[in-house]
């Protein structure tokens, strides 16, 4: 569930502390800054067009005055009953509800007063900001025009930074030829940037096409995903993220298919086939629905007709539960069968042309014998 970022000092103290190491980092390394970041800790900058909300990393608490911008994550579930649990707390600049049992946010206007993170006004976007985030200049430890730094909102792409702290993508790329963003402040070295590919960004994260090219955090087992790499796991089944890669007949890891607990690879429940696995011609033996407690595909009972006789001579084969499929097609011996009499089978195949003439039997040629042999108007 996304919120809107909640400053403190503590964690003024903590971003600074992380600034500097980052750029300590960047002295020595001389090389592309990215990281894995809480995106619900890093404000925003911007307004509309410019928040999180897209990607896999996030659920996105849907806006009704452009709270944290677009990009149209998943929906927040909530009651009436459970609007702080669901989506968030109240403070001077958004006010949350529960509309349709979906999680919605308001702004106050900019400009109202607030007390939250040592603020004073509101930015009409949900956030309590600084005096100096919202004056249209570049000041205090800002990296570009209002915005990066400790206490201003995160800066978007082509905006000046200093560290992945003061970027929303989460990548901080070293400036070319004093290029560092126009009108960056003094501590910015660089420009932020959107990351193309998971290389670029810290183990545990990824980069999410989503969300802009935002290095997002990799999510946890069950949450909701559609490709491997936004799992920590690496998997990505049934459109969450599974412990393992579930791959097999009947295995399934969301809790709609199993009935059990999603994010753990299980079989489907019997008696469905959510994933079409199963065939049911009567060839197979199968029944076309999943066993329920093996991975398989459950099986017809035996005695089942599974391919019914073919011509006089032929047996209909039936299903044996303890093996897979029909078995092989077979025929009678030299007896009697269904031939007209006095010919009988000759052991050879199924068909009419396999019912022939026994010993002691009037015949016209050889191949209307068993013997193969007509002497004489008599088989051999």
């Amino acid at each position: 569930m996304r919120r809107l970022p909640e400053r403190s000092t503590s964690r003024r103290a903590r971003l600074g502390a992380l600034t500097l190491a980052a750029i300590v980092l960047l002295m020595f390394e001389g090389c592309t800054l990215v990281a894995s970041i809480d995106r619900t800790q890093i404000p925003h900058v911007d307004g509309a067009g410019h928040g999180h909300g897209g990607g896999e990393h996030s659920s996105g608490v849907p806006t009704s005055s452009g709270v944290g911008g677009s990009g149209g994550g998943l929906a927040v579930e909530c009651t009436v009953e459970d609007v702080v649990g669901a989506c968030g707390l109240d403070t001077s600049c958004r006010k949350f509800a529960c509309v349709d049992a979906t999680c919605s946010v308001t702004a106050a206007p900019a400009g109202t007063p607030c007390s939250e993170d040592n603020g004073i006004a509101c930015d009409g976007k949900g956030n309590c900001l600084d005096a100096h985030c919202g004056n249209g200049a570049i000041d205090g430890n800002e990296t570009d025009l209002d915005c990066g730094g400790t206490t201003c909102l995160a800066c978007v792409n082509g905006r000046a930074c200093a560290s992945l702290f003061d970027c929303e993508s989460g990548v901080c790329s070293p400036a070319m030829s004093g290029a560092a963003g126009a009108g960056g402040g003094p501590m910015a070295a660089g420009i932020c940037v959107a990351c193309t590919d998971s290389f670029q960004c810290a183990p545990g994260s990824y980069c999410d096409p989503k969300a802009g090219g935002t290095c997002s955090a990799r999510l946890a087992v069950a949450q909701k995903c559609t490709v491997d790499d936004a799992c920590a796991s690496g998997h990505c089944v049934d459109g969450i993220c599974c412990a393992t890669s579930c791959i097999g007949t009947c295995l399934a890891c969301h809790e709609e298919k199993t009935g059990k607990a999603s994010g753990l690879c299980e079989p489907v429940a019997a008696g469905i086939d959510p994933d079409s696995e199963c065939p049911d011609s009567p060839m197979s033996c199968l029944t076309g629905m999943c066993d329920g407690s093996s991975g398989v595909c459950a099986r017809t009972p035996s005695g089942t007709v599974c391919r019914p006789a073919a011509g006089p001579c032929g047996l209909a084969e039936l299903c044996d539960d303890s093996v897979e499929g029909c078995p092989a097609d077979a025929h009678a011996g030299q007896t009697f069968g269904a031939c007209a009499s006095p010919k009988v089978c000759d052991g050879l195949g199924p068909g009419e042309d396999h019912c022939k003439y026994p010993s002691g039997e009037m015949c016209n040629d050889d191949v209307d014998c068993i013997s193969g042999n007509c002497s004489n108007g008599v088989c051999g």
